[in-house]
């Protein structure tokens, strides 16, 4: 329920921003809303977990995500089965460290995730670890140079697709039906 109203909420943000935008990041890892805002925008719509699984796709045959909380798990899953991501995940592991462990302490936090980290490539076969946060995104180093696997943060790899859609001219969201755009509105007339 949580992660409905988070998108009903940066949708509003997003169409309520007076200044211009080249595209959009959702940087909420295995969050909705990702359909939604392209629906309402012209520009390219980028989600930090479809952006960090398409990218360890490219350098590895399989991956694993290393997310925080247990409760997580089946957004991520979910999101990744949406975007047709699944195939090539090994596993979903949490580290069960919340966001405001990752900035309390981040040594406690890298082993933590260097843990699950390790269970995927020893466990699940995992070539790559996503880190599923985008709290994680400073310790993605750190983690690949404790497991000595690629490690993809899903904050950069967003940053690189949508820089990538906003140099090339053609990206933008398909004009066909299952993306028809909403009229948009005045703030006044909602």
């Amino acid at each position: 329920m949580e992660s409905y109203l988070a998108a009903v909420g940066v949708m509003d943000a997003v169409l309520s921003y007076d200044q211009p935008f080249d595209a959009v990041i959702q940087a909420g890892f295995g969050e909705h809303g990702r359909e939604g805002l392209q629906e309402l925008l012209e520009q390219p719509v980028v989600d930090i977990t479809e952006a960090a699984a398409s990218m360890a796709t490219f350098v590895g045959r399989s991956y694993s995500v290393v997310t925080t909380l247990d409760r997580t798990v089946p957004l991520i899953e979910d999101r990744l089965q949406l975007a047709g991501l699944m195939d090539r995940c090994a596993s979903v592991r949490a580290s069960n460290t919340s966001v405001l462990d990752l900035e309390a302490d981040e040594n406690a936090a890298i082993q933590s995730i260097v843990a699950e980290a390790q269970r995927a490539i020893d466990d699940d076969r995992a070539e790559v670890i996503v880190l599923g946060c985008g709290g994680m995104a400073a310790l993605e180093a750190a983690v690949r140079e404790q497991c000595g696997v690629p490690v993809v943060d899903g904050v950069a790899a967003a940053v690189t697709i949508a820089q990538s859609s906003c140099a090339w001219d053609s990206p933008r969201p398909s004009p066909a039906p299952t993306h028809l755009r909403c009229p948009r509105t005045s703030r006044a007339s909602r």
